[in-house]
């Protein structure tokens, strides 16, 4: 048995599947202790001789903005080009305020899904699908780094193909005084980089900010079939403006009153070298956001932003007394006044 790993992480020895001709569903972990191996590990003593990063076969990535709020769905092929059975462990990073609302893997034929209960009871779920021979999954959170999350699945088969697909939520900061949202997409699987500093070129101007170019940490395969971004952004005022870290390039892209869309598909694996950033320009409202289940339940959400304006610079000088015993009531107050 051989592990294989995806930008550069190692996965411990997980048991061979020999019997996985259904769907299986199995419980969502929400954390792990990082001083412990993973709860799949072997306790057989047997070593690791090798390890692989598999071959990227294509990206898609698929976001819905609305507000300061997006959804995002992150779809992405690889392929087992070893001629023997591996175990892979898929590991994504996510910023701080970011949550995961689904998961799930088309192993060798076999949709495997994750759902999320109890830490303690996914947990059980796991080990019994182990015990009856079945594809397992188990998603974890690295306590030792909030913003990678782990999902870790088995028995790849030589030369079948394994999709990996992540959706997620992430509330976008808002500058007041610039009025500007940002949302990001990182290139570097490994590491999310936050691009605190302004965009300077308008990409309503044809224009782009030239990032820093970072080489790609994946092996591409020589079928790659390309990445393909979709992202659509609704507002609640007029858009003003929009900057984007690339150039209009492979890209289509339209604004119409406080809706942008963009769709941009590549064939070149190395196109997506740097994070994709997009600064969306508006002046954002006080709204409040309601939506019906199919249970006839309601969820209600609500965004307030501060109206705050900028301070204003003053040359006098102010002196705040705070008399905590009373001593200086009367005639004491009056004289200090002068």
């Amino acid at each position: 048995m051989t592990v294989a790993r995806l930008y550069g992480y190692t996965l411990p020895k997980l048991p061979v599947v020999d019997d996985a001709k259904t769907e299986v569903n199995i419980d969502t972990k929400t954390e792990v202790d990082s001083d412990k191996p993973l709860p799949m590990t072997e306790s057989d003593n047997n070593q690791i001789s090798e390890s692989y990063e598999l071959p990227l076969l294509g990206i898609k990535v698929k976001s819905n903005i609305v507000g300061q709020v997006a959804e995002v769905t992150m779809d992405q092929r690889f392929s087992n080009n070893q001629d023997q059975v591996l175990n892979v462990q898929f590991v994504f990073p996510l910023q701080p305020q970011a949550a995961v609302i689904g998961c799930e893997a088309l192993l060798d034929g076999v949709l495997v899904k994750g759902q999320i209960k109890q830490k303690d009871d996914a947990l059980n779920m796991f080990n019994e699908a182990k015990a009856q021979g079945k594809v397992a999954c188990l998603m974890s959170r690295q306590i030792d780094n909030n913003d990678n999350f782990a999902l870790a699945l088995g028995n790849l088969a030589p030369g079948k193909n394994i999709d990996v697909k992540i959706k997620y939520v992430v509330s976008l900061e808002y500058d007041h005084l610039k009025e500007v949202i940002q949302f990001c997409l990182p290139s570097n699987l490994n590491k999310v980089e936050v691009v605190n500093k302004d965009l300077d070129k308008c990409l309503f101007d044809q224009h782009y900010n030239d990032l820093p170019a970072q080489q790609p940490p994946l092996i591409y395969s020589s079928d790659f079939t390309g990445i393909e971004l979709d992202i659509t952004a609704k507002m609640n005022s007029a858009i003003k403006k929009v900057y984007c870290s690339y150039s209009s390039e492979n890209m289509n892209w339209e604004v119409e009153n406080n809706t942008i869309s963009f769709k941009a598909v590549s064939p070149d694996v190395h196109w997506f070298n740097k994070d994709f950033v997009l600064q969306i320009g508006t002046r954002t409202q006080d709204v409040v956001y309601v939506e019906k289940s199919t249970n006839n339940t309601y969820a209600i959400m609500s965004i307030i932003q501060p109206h705050m304006s900028t301070a204003q610079n003053d040359d006098n000088e102010y002196i705040f007394m705070i008399d905590r015993s009373g001593s200086m009531k009367g005639t004491y107050i009056e004289s200090a006044r002068e």
